[in-house]
């Protein structure tokens, strides 16, 4: 029984970094390329060149300081934000698949299933909606980044935790 308790919080943490590694590699070559005049037209080596230059000394900002991952320099811009649209997606997924299981050890109720499902479906949603009134009204920055916090929580334990406490509040209303 602890063993496979250990095993999903290893793969939660595992899968976590792995994320953030990509993700960050993934900003980094967007945010950065970008402001590097023609970083887009130039080619694989001197992509690589070009960012290895544009990095800040600082041991202790992850953002400058990441293991790059040298083949994001063969994207393009376009491919650059589809591929994090994509990435986005996949781990949404593979993260409702680890809540689901967690709650499915935690909780005998198939019920649990719905409340999970919704909690993903009405989460996603709505930073869909929030990114898409920032998109309406023209400040883009501050709702993409409310957005961005909302599903960054649905890439994590945080919905099993949630739809848990919520379960047991539930069941100690229907007692009553």
């Amino acid at each position: 029984m602890k063993i496979k308790w250990l095993v999903l919080v290893i793969a939660f943490v595992i899968l976590g970094f792995f994320q953030e590694l990509i993700k960050v590699n993934v900003n980094y070559v967007i945010e950065q390329g970008s402001l590097i005049e023609g970083f887009f037209d130039k080619g694989y080596d001197e992509r690589i060149t070009a960012l290895a230059d544009s990095k800040r000394n600082n041991p202790f900002d992850y953002y400058h300081s990441h293991t790059p991952i040298n083949a994001l320099q063969l994207l393009s811009l376009g491919q650059l934000k589809a591929l994090k649209w994509l990435l986005t997606i996949v781990f949404v997924v593979i993260f409702f698949l680890l809540n689901r299981k967690a709650l499915s050890w935690l909780i005998k109720d198939a019920r649990m299933n719905k409340w999970l499902l919704s909690t993903y479906f009405i989460s996603f949603g709505s930073a869909f909606f929030i990114y898409g009134l920032g998109y309406a009204f023209g400040s883009m920055d501050l709702f993409y980044n409310i957005s961005r916090k909302m599903v960054g929580a649905l890439q994590s334990p945080v919905p099993a935790m949630m739809n848990w406490a919520a379960w047991q509040l539930y069941i100690q209303q229907s007692k009553k």
